[in-house]
């Protein structure tokens, strides 16, 4: 009697085991992003890892859609070809929505957009009305036509079930105000 309830707790708790770990394993999806786009994505020195602020973005969409995010570090220009050979699953960084981009890749809705304006250090609290009031100021131009720049997160071409849960995961994320804490934790507001 004491061998065979020793045996059944035996199998038992190997079918646990087994059947358990395969029920809680969670979808890995690695996402590359770039060390050098502050502050969108950067590579934090202290902790060796990728940080800012896409990096928080993408984690945030995979705790709501329930995959668990691997950041890759890669250089940019290595970011579509890795997306398109499926050496990752996504891509979180500093990334314009263009439509030449769009012809290879999809893009999710717009993250974070800007256009025309001047960006001061976060130091200089002053609320400049005119360009009269930078005079004296060093400053910087480019020249461009004015347009939007738009931030999203790329899936491969035609993955529309991963980019469900990435827009699903961003519209949820957008009405509970956690996009918008993580753009002021970075010093950024829509």
């Amino acid at each position: 009697m004491q061998i065979a309830s020793s045996l059944a707790a035996f199998l038992l708790a190997t079918l646990s085991m087994a059947f358990g770990g395969q029920a809680s394993a969670q979808t890995v999806l690695k996402v590359g992003s770039t060390p050098t786009g502050n502050p969108f994505t950067f590579l934090d020195t202290k902790t060796n890892t990728i940080d800012g602020i896409m990096a928080d973005i993408v984690k945030a969409v995979g705790k709501t859609s329930g995959f668990e995010v691997q950041i890759e570090p890669m250089q940019f220009s290595a970011l579509i070809g890795s997306l398109t050979s499926k050496r990752i699953d996504l891509i979180s960084a500093a990334m314009f929505i263009t439509p030449v981009r769009q012809e290879v890749v999809d893009f999710s809705q717009p993250i974070y957009s800007y256009g025309e304006g001047i960006v001061v250090p976060v130091k200089d609290t002053t609320a400049y009305r005119s360009f009269a009031e930078f005079k004296g100021k060093r400053m910087v131009t480019t020249y461009q036509a004015t347009m939007v720049n738009s931030i999203g997160i790329a899936t491969r071409k035609g993955d529309t079930e991963t980019m469900g849960k990435v827009n699903a995961a961003l519209t949820k994320l957008k009405a509970d105000g956690s996009i918008d804490a993580i753009l002021k934790k970075w010093g950024l507001n829509r």
